[in-house]
């Protein structure tokens, strides 16, 4: 089976789960888009406080790297 036609059954399997839930709930659409989008806003804005939290690890761990090359980079099979 071609990866298009998989992906099409795949999302049309999510599609059909959508509808049953909201069914199954008696909640609309737009309900759901409004909670989703806001759970995204949420998830953007704690990924920014964390990176901004974690900058200067993550500058340290990048600059070791840069420095020294990865670690166990001998051990790798590929």
């Amino acid at each position: 089976m071609p990866k298009a036609v998989a992906e099409n059954l795949e999302l049309n399997k999510s599609v059909s789960a959508i509808r049953k839930a909201l069914k199954e709930t008696g909640r609309p659409l737009s309900q759901f888009k409004k909670e989703f989008e806001a759970r995204q806003n949420i998830d953007a804005s704690a990924a920014a406080q964390w990176k901004k939290a974690n900058s200067h690890a993550l500058k340290s761990s990048n600059d070791f790297i840069k420095k020294n090359g990865l670690p166990l980079t001998k051990y790798r099979l590929f």
